[in-house]
């Protein structure tokens, strides 16, 4: 579990530096300042050894869908990660997570023929076979053959700007580089499949959720006979619910629930916020000795029931031994959690803030008893 984590030039944030984290982290703070960015940072970092990582968070925000223009490669799909969009300056993510030690992942943008080139001269094994055999220049042009035997035979014009994301991961044990180049039949990561990461991470966004995946990870556990794990949790949420399984609709797996009635129901119908839930719990469960981020994590659900939800989750992650980190907006979220966990010496409170000239950010932690005396003072956390 992580134990501390720094953020240099991501998104928004010039540095961040968070101390003495728990099992149990909420973060809060205003709009736009960084909330989701934090979680974001901390799913690149978990992943480890993996560029692709930094491409997908696109798809956490809604933007599912990347054109890639090869006739211009003006902007990449990357460019807005790096702060204030300069990505002449790496990403530095750093962080000890109790399990490989203390890791550094660096971000790093490449563009033009030599950059990409000199990139891809670090990568390991490849550091020997790489050169002008592998580099193909005719009058300022590259054969996109960046490695032996890609089985690729394109050329990159100087015009198409070719443009590649490095990674850079740092560890007690092990190093190493992973790139992902933009070439005109689209994205290509060398020297191929990452490392597996460490440990498992799951984030758990609040625009996209998978039916699919939620069966397949009800099933696991199914087969584990730790099954009644998610239907405690839900029957919190809708004491009706008798049982779970797995329907296919349509090919399609999807958790179903019964509530009494004469057919049973897809959690969907039953309630967004019991199927926001059983996502959440289930996620936690598929990341046994790992970390969990969930963003928004009252979203869908009515305040009434946000007290449940923490026992639901408390109780998952400790039996899971998982790490939790979740943003919120909500004022019934922040004293649900300040009750639920105020003698619980594994909670911790993140305000993220903004400094009064508002490009540095600093970020306050409370333990849950020092949450719950903000709040009966009525200090303003959120």
């Amino acid at each position: 579990m992580y134990k501390w984590f720094k953020i240099e030039r991501f998104r928004a944030f010039r540095r961040l530096e968070l101390e003495d984290l728990g099992c149990i982290n909420l973060i809060a703070g205003k709009n736009n300042v960084g909330k989701t960015a934090l979680l974001e940072s901390l799913f690149v970092h978990s992943g480890a050894y993996n560029p692709q990582l930094a491409f997908n968070l696109r798809a956490f925000r809604g933007l599912v869908k990347s054109e890639l223009h090869t006739a211009q490669w003006r902007t990449t799909p990357w460019d807005d990660l790096f702060y204030e969009f300069d990505n002449s300056r790496e990403i530095v993510f750093r962080g000890d997570d109790g399990v490989v030690g203390r890791r550094d992942v660096r971000l790093r943008q490449a563009s033009g023929v030599g950059p990409v080139r000199a990139l891809l001269a670090d990568i390991e094994p490849y550091q020997s076979s790489i050169g002008e055999a592998a580099f193909e220049f005719e009058d300022g042009s590259l054969q996109v053959s960046l490695l032996p035997n890609d089985g690729y035979d394109d050329t990159v014009t100087p015009q198409m700007r070719l443009r590649a994301l490095a990674l850079r991961y740092e560890e007690p044990q092990i190093a190493g580089t992973q790139v992902l180049v933009m070439r005109p039949d689209g994205l290509t990561q060398y020297p191929g499949i990452p490392p597996a990461p460490p440990y498992p991470c799951i984030f758990v966004s609040t625009r996209r959720r998978c039916p699919p995946d939620d069966a397949k990870r009800f099933g696991e556990l199914v087969a584990n006979k730790i099954d009644d794990t998610v239907l405690r949790a839900l029957k919190k949420l809708e004491p009706r619910l008798k049982r779970l399984a797995v329907v296919h609709v349509a090919d399609e797996p999807v958790l179903h629930g019964d509530i009494g009635l004469q057919r049973m129901l897809p959690l969907s119908f039953i309630g967004d916020g019991v199927a926001r839930l059983a996502s959440i719990i289930l996620d936690i469960a598929a990341s046994h000795d790992g970390v969990v981020l969930i963003d928004e994590v009252e979203a869908a659900l009515h305040f009434s029931a946000i007290p449940d939800v923490w026992r639901a989750i408390s109780a998952a992650a400790s039996e899971f031994n998982v790490q939790v980190f979740a943003t919120t907006h909500s004022v019934e979220c922040i004293r649900s959690a300040a009750d639920r966990f105020a003698d619980d010496k594994t909670f911790r409170f993140i305000r993220i803030e903004r400094t009064r000239n508002g490009r540095a950010h600093r970020a306050a932690t409370y333990a849950g008893d020092a949450l719950q005396a903000a709040i009966k003072m009525d200090i303003e956390v959120r």
